[in-house]
């Protein structure tokens, strides 16, 4: 149960929880976890999935990269690129 979607889902109890909300038999995804990579809907939904189940707005709205990147991958790896690209971002939002 590898990262897998947008936001890279792992473990598979991640992936037991998303399959048993978005699927009538939870035993889809765990079968073929590929669904969440190959699936654009499947893909998308475990990203919102993950994302709404760890209250990630408050910290986006906050504009906490930090705390997104633990919350997200466990670490801060590549945490001064991610600062950057938000930077960036807003730079190009604000022109």
């Amino acid at each position: 149960y590898r990262g897998r979607g947008p936001i890279q889902l792992t473990g598979k109890d991640n992936y037991w929880k998303f399959a048993s909300e978005f699927f009538d038999d939870p035993e889809t995804v765990m079968d073929d976890p590929d669904l969440v990579t190959d699936d654009v809907s499947t893909s998308l939904y475990s990203a919102l999935w993950f994302w709404n189940k760890n209250n990630l707005n408050k910290e986006a709205d906050a504009g906490d990269i930090k705390t997104m990147t633990r919350v997200i991958n466990g670490g801060y790896l590549g945490l001064e690129d991610r600062i950057s690209h938000y930077n960036h971002a807003l730079h190009i939002l604000e022109s």
